[in-house]
C-alpha cells in the first residue's frame, strides 16, 4: 500500500469517526430540544393554573 493510499484510509477512518461523533451531538441536542419544549409546556400549564385559582379567588 502506497503511502497516498494509507492517508486516504486514515482520512477515511477520521470522516467515519466525525460522521459517528455528530450523529452522537445530533441525538443528544434533540433529547435536549425534547426536554426544553416538555418544560416550558409545564411552565405553561402551571401558569394557566395558577391563572384560573386567580380567577376563581377573584370572583369569590
Amino acid at each position: 500500500m502506497s503511502e497516498r493510499d494509507e492517508m486516504i484510509e486514515k482520512l477515511r477512518g477520521e470522516r467515519d469517526s466525525l460522521k459517528k461523533e455528530l450523529e452522537s451531538t445530533i441525538h443528544e441536542r434533540d433529547a435536549l430540544l425534547c426536554e426544553v419544549n416538555r418544560l416550558k409546556f409545564e411552565l405553561q400549564m402551571s401558569d394557566l393554573k395558577r391563572l384560573k385559582e386567580e380567577e376563581t379567588s377573584d370572583v369569590r
